[in-house]
């Protein structure tokens, strides 16, 4: 070598050549490890996109539902507005006015009006404004009215159409109300529309009905959008964007609003959200801890895998570097020979993991793309609302980098041991053999079993317990794996109520009884059950006005309910709930139930079916929240007897509660003074009186009309309504539940026949609720099942490559025996019990730990749901198979490879 940087340059490629011999030369673990690098960056890269893209899509699924505002501000002036437009603090800037109310001939007769809400040019680009035909007004005599006028309200326009309107303003007790105040009946004095002024529109679009922040649920008026009066100077609603929304939130002590320079303001809170700002929501919290737990799980188990890939080896590849520092190699040059090493493995895998990751999260969005616009109907005909990948720079790169770092230091931990010490004792390996005592083992019971050859592998496991010890970490922190991915996902579906209840029934109907009257409501009954397509059907009549406080003795009520440290050590109360269903539907409940029905028909004595399982979160007796279904009662013999205080009608809003020690009833008031804080009282005898209800039996199951499970609930049959109400009318509803062959021609079908009757009947589509559930429980399961998927495909990836490496690296001792006359049958043997001791270690170590990880993931999500801690015990049974059935077939398969080694050449080759 004449030139000194061509001679480096040539030390560089003998270094980069050994090196691939190297590797070449153990393909099998070069193999595994690149296999490995890929499993993690793939597994890396689809936490970060599937993250990234969902928060994507979250975004422009908010921002097409609700809108792109960041913040609103009500009754602003005028003059306000305009110092708004001018301060430069917002990107934009739109308003809203109320212009007034019309009478519109509504069916509802709680919501009878039409809301003219004044809007500016490019409102509908900042608040969602989704239009189904026409479009936005354009000048002052044009409207677009909402579909849920004609669907709810049974007054139907078409485009064109002229409509003639008296509009003003709602006054109610000499004040002014707006859409945020429900309608005001006769009942409370009722209100009336003042200063009202004659307009005419044309109609020139209809849309979906306006979001929450403009039409509320209890709003009287249906919204029609109108051109803003450029005259009127009435205060306004600003929806705004702002330049700095952290700013924006930070001056604000709520995390639902924000301040601006001109005052707090509200906040698109789910916009925000998924925008990543701190709106006092617990999703962002669950999300990213979760995601953490992800990152930590995958990153242990690559760690595992690629560092077991070069420490299993590590005596090995200390005699190598020892017998490069012999020859004059440098620590620079055997550091770089480390670092190429890792690089080559690196620049293999990567790519292809970050490849696989994309492919793989991108294929999954496109298959799942049915059940996401199931959860978003607006996705069906918006192309842009479609779950998609959203590839990110920055979510590739930290993928990329994290498995790199990864890499090279786990090359770097063997190179680092054999530079401590010097060359000859790294080519003797006299840090590896060292003289040791006599190992004591009892040999009778592992000889009485495994013969000798357990003999031999209990001494090898004793004399070699660091060598062990790598593999029986590998393994447990394999299991660490697997339980937690399976705990992360059973509490991932618990923490957002991910449980399909079966639904019997596809369609609902509600209608007031009250107000329809006996007779319609029975034509209403027979029409809707004879629909074309219903094969079965089921009515229940609750009264909303009925308000019951159910007596229970102390040792009545069962233990789970006690637990409740609120209740009464004398007595524990409850509000019962009665409900009455169709003679028939009750005569096959009673069959479904095997009692007899005609016991539940004598009006001289009403008898009901008791449902007492409730929904509760109860304290258990360490403190903690548990959240379960619960009996109220404990198991007797019936017919049995409860006994009630029933509230009777008076001059109060509605019942608070009762409060049984000062024995009385704590009702609501509309008398605002100070003193009475809304509230009024009156004594328990005055307004109460005592009921007992004959119970003939406790139904084993609760029917799935009993939406409500606060309560215990009594039910009757319809026929015994008068005699159990003592013929009281007032506040009776009744619901229906249809089962259908064709639910979307029933449903019309049912439509047509509401439209016959001049009070409301609502129909409802159930199944599309039912599909929108059953589409949010199918995501979370192929993204779980995904993930276990390949955490399993990791921790089996590093199980066989540890105990794959240290059987190839015993060949010499193991052709030893061979040689001494140990058949095959016996090393077989000797393997098996190596086997055992493996799988035995490693559940010693890996399931504390596990159980331990599944309760921190556990706390992870139970800041926010009462879940009750659960360890996963069908994964765990499952992954302690999976260990002794992937130590086993490694075992196999690497004594399967050295079966045919001949003895005497596996003695001469010291690097075997």
């Amino acid at each position: 070598m004449i030139i000194c940087a061509d001679g480096e340059v040539a030390k560089m490629n003998i270094f980069t050549r050994y090196t691939l011999q190297t590797l070449k030369k153990n393909h099998t673990r070069t193999l595994v490890t690149i296999i490995g690098i890929i499993l993690s960056v793939a597994m890396f890269t689809a936490v970060t996109e599937s993250l990234y893209s969902g928060m994507q899509y979250l975004i422009r699924v908010t921002e097409a539902t609700e809108g792109s505002y960041h913040g609103y501000q009500r009754n602003v002036d005028e003059k306000t507005v305009a110092e708004m437009q001018k301060s430069g603090e917002f990107t934009a800037l739109h308003t809203l006015q109320s212009i007034g109310y019309a009478d519109i001939g509504s069916n509802n007769k709680y919501k009878p009006f039409l809301y003219l809400a004044g809007i500016d040019d490019g409102f509908e680009d900042l608040v969602a404004v989704r239009l189904t035909e026409g479009r936005m007004p354009q000048t002052d005599s044009e409207i677009v009215l909402s579909e849920h006028l004609e669907t709810n309200g049974r007054v139907a326009h078409k485009l064109g159409d002229t409509l003639t309107l008296s509009v003003g303003q709602r006054v109610w007790q000499n004040r002014v109300l707006d859409q945020s105040e429900g309608l005001h009946t006769d009942d409370d004095g009722g209100e009336t529309l003042v200063d009202t002024e004659t307009k005419t529109y044309t109609v020139v679009g209809f849309c979906e009905r306006p979001r929450y922040v403009i039409e509320r649920t209890e709003a009287p008026g249906y919204t029609a959008y109108v051109r803003k009066a450029p005259d009127n100077s009435e205060p306004v609603t600003v929806f705004f964007t702002v330049h700095d929304p952290r700013a924006f939130f930070k001056a604000s002590e709520n995390a639902n609003t924000g301040a601006t320079a001109f005052g707090e303001a509200y906040c698109n809170s789910d916009l925000m959200m998924f925008m990543g700002y701190n709106t006092g929501s617990a999703f962002l919290p669950i999300v990213y801890g979760l995601g953490a737990v992800l990152m930590a799980i995958i990153m242990v188990g690559s760690v595992m895998l690629i560092y077991n890939s070069f420490s299993i080896s590590v005596s090995e590849r200390t005699q190598q570097f020892g017998l490069l520092r012999s020859i004059g190699a440098t620590k620079k040059q055997m550091r770089r020979t480390v670092l190429t090493e890792g690089l080559l493995l690196s620049v293999a895998g990567i790519p292809l993991g970050l490849l696989s990751g994309c492919v793989g999260i991108g294929v999954t969005f496109h298959c799942l793309q049915p059940q996401f616009a199931a959860i978003v109907p607006q996705a069906a005909d918006a192309p842009d609302l479609t779950i998609r990948l959203i590839p990110n720079a920055l979510a590739l790169l930290a993928a990329a980098a994290i498995s790199l770092l990864t890499t090279l230091i786990s090359a770097y931990l063997p190179v680092r041991r054999a530079m401590k010490i010097s060359a000859i004792d790294a080519i003797r390996q006299t840090g590896d053999v060292r003289e040791r005592k006599p190992v004591k083992i009892r040999k009778q019971r592992t000889r009485s079993v495994f013969g000798f050859p357990g003999v031999m592998a209990k001494k090898y496991f004793s004399r070699s317990r660091k060598k062990y010890r790598v593999t029986i970490v590998s393994l447990a922190l394999s299991l660490l794996l697997f339980i937690s991915a399976s705990s992360l996902t059973y509490y991932f579906q618990k923490s957002f109520s991910f449980e399909v209840a079966e639904r019997p029934y596809q369609l609902t109907s509600y209608f007031e009884a009250e107000d329809l009257g006996a007779e319609k409501t029975e034509d209403a009954m027979r029409a809707l059950s004879a629909t074309e397509g219903v094969t079965a059907s089921l009515f229940q009549f609750s009264q909303s006005s009925m308000h019951y406080n159910l007596i229970a003795e102390q040792g009545q009520t069962s233990q789970a309910f006690e637990i409740n440290p609120e209740e009464s050590t004398k007595q524990y109360l409850s509000s019962p709930h009665i409900t009455f269903i169709d003679d028939a539907s009750f005569r096959a409940l009673c069959k479904e139930n095997h009692l007899n029905a005609d016991d539940y028909f004598d009006q001289a004595r009403p008898t009901a079916l008791l449902s007492d399982e409730i929904q509760t979160a109860y304290l258990n007796e360490k403190g903690k929240p548990i959240q379960a279904r619960i009996r109220v009662f404990k198991d007797q013999s019936y017919p049995a007897t409860l006994s009630f205080w029933k509230i009777e009608p008076g001059n109060y809003d509605g019942i608070d509660h009762v409060d049984f020690e000062k024995q009385v009833v704590v009702f609501f008031t509309s008398d605002d003074t100070p003193q009475s804080d809304g509230y009024g009282e009156q004594p328990l005898q005055d307004c109460a009186k005592l009921w007992t209800a004959r119970i003939g039996a406790r139904l084993d199951t609760t029917p799935y009309f009993i939406a409500n499970l606060m309560f215990p609930t009594l039910v009757y049959p319809a026929s015994m309504r008068d005699t159990v109400t003592a013929g009281e009318s007032n506040g009776w509803v009744c619901y229906g539940y249809f089962q259908s062959e064709n639910t979307e021609q029933s449903f019309d079908a049912m439509q047509k026949i509401a439209d016959q009757y001049n009070d409301s009947i609502v129909i409802t589509n159930s199944e599309a609720d039912k599909e929108e559930t059953l589409a949010l429980l199918t995501l979370v399961k192929v993204f779980s099942f995904g993930f276990i998927t390949l955490i399993s495909l990791i921790a089996a990836a590093n199980v066989f490559n540890t105990i794959y490496t240290n059987i190839i690296l015993r060949r010499r001792e193991l052709a030893m025996l061979r040689s001494v006359g140990m058949s095959g049958k016996g090393i077989r043997r000797m393997m098996d019990f190596e086997s055992l001791i493996y799988g035995f270690y490693s559940l010693l170590l890996g399931l504390p730990l596990s159980a331990a990880v599944t309760y921190v993931i556990y706390l992870i999500v139970n800041r926010e749901y009462a879940i009750p801690f659960t360890l996963p015990w069908g994964s765990i049974a499952f992954a302690v198979a999976s260990i002794f059935l992937v130590v086993f077939a490694s075992m196999l398969y690497a004594t399967d490879k050295i079966r045919k080694d001949n003895p005497i050449d596996a003695l001469k080759n010291e690097n075997a």
